[in-house]
Parts: C-alpha cells; structure tokens; sequence
C-alpha cells in the first residue's frame, strides 16, 4: 500500500510541475501528410509523366521513320524485282540469240568440207569451238576433228567432257 502512496505522490508532483496540456503542447504533432513532402511528390509524378510523354513522343517518331522506311525498302525490292524480270527476259532472249548464232555457225562448219572446218575451228576460242562442235551433228564434228591439231583436239575433247550428261544421255 505504501507504494501506491509513493505512486501517487511522484504523479502529484509532477502534476504540479507541469500541467498535462503543456507536456503534450511541447511535441509537434505528426501530419501523416506533410504539405512539403507532398509538393515533392507530386512534382517527382509530374516530372515522370512528363518524361514519359516525351518517350513515347520520341517512339512515336521513330515509328513513324520506321515506317517510311519499310516503305521506302518495299519500293525498292519492287523495283528490284521488275529488274530482275526484265534482265532475266533478256538474258533468256541473249540466250536464244546466241544458241540460234550458235547453231548457225554449225551448220556452216557441217557445210564446210572436214579440213577447212578443222583450220577454222583451231581458230576460234575453246569455249565457243565446244559448244559448237556439241552442235554438229556427230559424224561431221567426227571427220573434221580427224584433221585438227592433236595438241588442239585434246583440249577440245577435254571441252567436250566437262559437260555433265543428263541421266537419259549417260544410259545410251
């Protein structure tokens, strides 16, 4: 009971030192909200959205060049491909050309009697003599490489050989 006794005598005095109003009035009170910590966070919010904005502006723009580009590259892949259309008509009408030159200049060597076909022939550059020798009909380009060259009518032979056959020519 005696300590009750002291108890309540220490809060008496301290009663009387200061008053229970005063002891809470010295503390600030805590605003769960303070007004400048607010600002700043709202001003770090605002500063992102505007940064943000600009981002997606900046994207934007870049999709934008992206797309003219696309579209730049699509025409010319498309001019590309016309192109290649046309150059390829007119290599396969070179083509015909040649191989109607081609057969020609056979007809002329299998008219030609077997000893002049054979002086002109070691005239003319390899590749042009094979392709057309491959053009004459077997038993003339035969007789006339009986008078060519031996030095010219082997590599003219090895001409001949290079082409790879067909499966149906390599069965005869």
């Amino acid at each position: 009971m005696r300590r009750y006794l002291y108890i309540f005598i220490l809060l008496f005095l301290c009663g009387l030192i200061s008053s229970p109003s005063e002891v809470f009035s010295r503390q600030k009170p805590v605003d769960p909200l303070d007004v400048d910590e607010t600002k700043s966070m709202i001003r770090a919010v605002s500063e992102r959205h505007e940064s943000l904005n600009l981002r997606e502006e900046k994207i934007r723009e870049e999709e934008e060049r992206l797309a003219a580009l696309r579209k730049d590259i699509d025409d010319k892949l498309l001019n590309l491909t016309e192109a290649t259309s046309k150059l390829e008509k007119i290599l396969e009408a070179v083509g015909t050309v040649d191989r109607e030159r081609i057969l020609g200049l056979a007809k002329l060597y299998e008219n030609m009697p077997p000893e002049e076909a054979a002086k002109t022939i070691e005239k003319v550059e390899r590749e042009l003599a094979v392709l057309i020798i491959r053009s004459m009909s077997k038993r003339k380009s035969g007789k006339m490489m009986g008078f060519v060259d031996d030095r010219k009518a082997a590599r003219l032979s090895e001409g001949l050989g290079d082409r790879v056959l067909p499966e149906k020519d390599i069965t005869r």
